[in-house]
């Protein structure tokens, strides 16, 4: 690319050359110089700005000393810096405008050219700063480098059928000039012409384009749209970068090669118009192009794309294609032989159907790879499952299914279907394609990730859920887990935003870390009652000793434990799933937990209702300490051991009610901060005297007692078993008075 600068330099350099009597002859104002039988106008004098002024009108001929000469060219810097020159009317005669003819005529307003005009010269309108117009005739062949650029008031002009060449830089800071058509025979947007051109708005480029060159529209701030005809095979470096308003582009199937930042910082570009998808995949991307280019040429409407599928017919994948976008699931058709550098970013899921691994697949491999034989060799940080029959992948309910054996009508579950028709997904342990129905003996990690068109997930008798399974479906708003699963794997709903509700089943024996990172809408937790204990691994995070609680990023309301359950209660593992989690309002464990672990609770500063069931023994250490908002705290009778600073901090307390006829022990502090003037004690009958002589809680001044035969639960509790009024009836919540839960009665306060 030439540097225009150095074009500009060499013009202005040339302005100083001359001799003080560069003419053959003045007449009528006008100076000429001679050859044979034509006459050139040019210049008086080199070095002054007063050669011309006003209007001047060239004849078509001159007569000097008897002989005749007809006009058929404006020289070299004729009329450069004539500042006093108005207008000028240019014969019919002349064919050329020579290399800076008119170059800094500040007030020059009208220009007439006649219609012999063949060539017009490099700079030849340079920095006429008030030229508002200009027509070409039909017979102008050549144009010569910024020929009209800093022409600051020009407003539109047509490049003329005729014209065959264009020089660099054309319209380079022409800042008013608002629309330009161009002739049919132009091969050539060259680099600069329309450069800082920043109120264009409108431009046709005729079918006869093939290159658009470097900075072509660079700064052309209010140019909204661009149709690249199907002639253009190249967009040259930095050619649209800064069109800051442009939103829509088609692009042409010629097009082989587009340069780097040629869209960048296009930050309206929206819909992006490809008139052949497979020849647009060939396609040699520069770097930084433009993500949303790469992304829009699907059609997707603006939706980050999260899907594609390379056509069979497809053979090379260009240079940084889709550099910039992150896939969810992206497949190789069979066709591929060739990716080039960086032409995708990590893929979370690569499928190859290419049987043979395509010159620079390494360009390509994702986090997880599916092969059908094993002549692809991956890292040993990226997963690969070999599946013979890959090919004969079927799609059902939302998800991906690859065949394992035709013959047992088996199949794996292994990517999803990223459109609108994955709204409602089902997962089984079978899935039916055309008639035939296939067990699904696995479900693969990372099969839906990143799918956000999944709203609802109903999944049916499997025994676990995968690693990344869900992870990054932002709009999975339900999901319904079968009885039959196990256990929940790494990020298994990580970064599920729109998920508010998570019943864990009786079954589930753990739940791994990261398993509910990012759930930034999950409010309630229910794990069911059962007799299996449940293990919740604390989220692990990267180059850190430290881990953070399971339910961190959880605006949690709700929890109802029903059995027991397990977790780190060091510092590395997070202390506990719950620890600060500040949203907490409301805690029901059930007769299946034995121990509250130490700073099980802590800093839940929201939490306001606890209800303990009869199997706990023990609260452990600060378990309760800094839940500030605690204000109704029940127990079961099982209960004799309450550690130390237990419930520190919580001043906010007003009733507690223990079903332990004994008085549970207490350690150092341990029921210090509760406010004694505000809380009421409320233990069996019979007891009262028991717990008014024990050792810290005799500080209790309000004590009451209650029939060992009645429970009391808060209203704001709730309960997963069924409720009755004392009359028989069945209720969907418990009412104040007396009700039967569980087969016990129950008086609600």
């Amino acid at each position: 690319m030439k540097k225009l600068f150095t074009i500009l330099f060499t013009a202005l350099l040339s302005m100083t050359v001359g001799t003080a009597s560069a003419y053959d002859a003045e007449i009528d104002g006008i100076f000429y110089n001679f050859n044979g039988n034509e006459a050139e106008v040019t210049f008086k004098n080199a070095s002054s700005i007063f050669n011309y002024s006003g209007k001047v009108e060239i004849p078509e001929s001159v007569t000097y000393n008897g002989k005749t000469y007809q006009v058929t060219a404006i020289g070299e810097n004729a009329f450069f810096n004539c500042n006093k020159l108005n207008a000028v009317s240019i014969p019919n005669t002349v064919k050329t405008i020579g290399s800076g003819a008119f170059k800094t005529n500040e007030n020059l307003t009208s220009i007439t050219i006649g219609n012999s005009v063949t060539t017009i010269g490099d700079l030849a309108f340079f920095s006429c700063t008030n030229l508002p117009s200009v027509t070409l005739p039909n017979t102008v062949l050549t144009i010569g480098e910024r020929a009209f650029s800093e022409c600051r008031k020009l407003s539109s002009i047509t490049i003329p059928n005729s014209v065959k060449t264009i020089g660099a830089g054309l319209f380079w800071n022409c800042t008013s000039l608002e629309s330009v058509i161009l002739g049919s025979t132009i091969t050539t947007i060259t680099d600069h012409m329309f450069s800082n051109c920043n109120s264009l708005n409108s431009v046709i480029i005729p079918n006869s384009v093939t290159n658009i060159e470097s900075l072509a529209f660079y700064l052309c701030s209010k140019l909204e749209s661009v149709i690249i005809p199907n002639s253009v095979k190249s967009i040259g470096e930095k050619a649209f970068q800064a069109c800051y308003n442009l939103s829509y582009v088609s692009i042409g199937n010629s097009v082989t090669s587009i340069g780097d930042e040629a869209f960048k910082s296009c930050n309206s570009l929206k819909d992006v118009n490809i008139t052949d998808i497979e020849a647009w995949l060939n396609i040699t991307m520069g770097y930084n192009a433009n993500p949303l280019l790469h992304a829009h040429h699907l059609l997707l409407n603006n939706e980050e794309v999260k899907s594609l599928v390379i056509p069979n017919s497809v053979t090379k994948i260009g240079k940084n294609l889709f550099a910039g976008i992150s896939f969810q699931s992206l497949t190789i058709g069979s066709g591929v032989l060739e990716i080039e550098g960086n032409a995708f970013d990590t893929p979370t899921k690569t499928i190859w159907l290419t049987n043979t691994p395509p010159k620079g697949y390494q360009y390509a491999v994702g986090i997880v790879n599916y092969v059908s034989n094993d002549g692809y060799t991956f890292d040993s940080n990226k997963k690969s499952y070999v599946y013979p029959l890959l090919s004969s992948m079927f799609a059902v309910d939302g998800v991906k299914y690859v065949p394992i054996s035709m013959a047992d009508r088996t199949c794996d579950a292994f990517d999803a279907v990223y459109d609108e028709s994955a709204a409602l997904t089902k997962i089984g342990t079978s899935a039916t394609y055309k008639g035939v129905t296939f067990k699904v003996n696995n479900v693969n990690p990372y099969t839906c990730c990143g799918n956000t068109f999944i709203k609802n997930v109903e999944l049916t008798d499997l025994p676990y859920i995968d690693d990344h399974v869900f992870d990054g479906c932002s709009n999975l708003q339900n999901v319904k887990l079968p009885e039959t699963v196990t256990s929940l794997g790494i990020s298994s709903f990580q970064d599920c935003e729109s998920l508010q509700e998570m019943t864990i089943p009786a079954a589930t024996q753990i739940v791994t870390y990261n398993a509910f990172k990012g759930c930034k809408s999950l409010k309630n937790v229910i794990m069911d009652d059962g007799t299996e204990t449940l293990t919740l691994a604390y989220n692990k995070v990267s180059f850190s000793s430290d881990g953070t609680p399971l339910f961190e990023d959880c605006p949690l309301d709700y929890v109802y434990i029903g059995r027991n359950i397990n977790y780190g209660t060091e510092q590395s593992e997070g202390y506990s799933p719950f620890y600060r989690n500040t949203s907490l309002r409301t805690v029901k464990i059930t007769d299946q937990e034995t121990e509250i672990s130490e700073n099980e609770f802590y800093g839940c500063s929201g939490l306001k209702n606890v209800q303990i069931g009869n199997g706990v023994t023990t609260i452990g250490n600060w378990a309760f300490s800094g839940c500030s908002s605690l204000d109704y705290f029940e127990f079961g009778g099982s209960m004799q051991t309450i550690g130390t600073e237990a419930f520190s901090d919580c001043t906010a307390v007003t009733k507690i009610i223990s079903h332990a006829a004994t008085p549970p022990t207490c350690g150092s502090q341990a029921l210090d901060d509760i406010n004694k003037w505000n809380c009421t004690l409320i233990v069996p009958d019979g007891n009262v005297a028991d717990y008014q002589q024990a050792d810290q809680w005799k500080e209790f001044l309000f004590v009451e007692g209650i029939s060992t035969d009645i429970q009391s639960f808060s209203t704001e509790t709730g309960s997963k078993t069924a409720i009755y009024s004392f009359a028989g009836q069945r209720l969907t919540a418990p009412r104040k008075g007396i009700n039967i839960i569980g087969g016990k009665k129950v008086v609600i306060k």
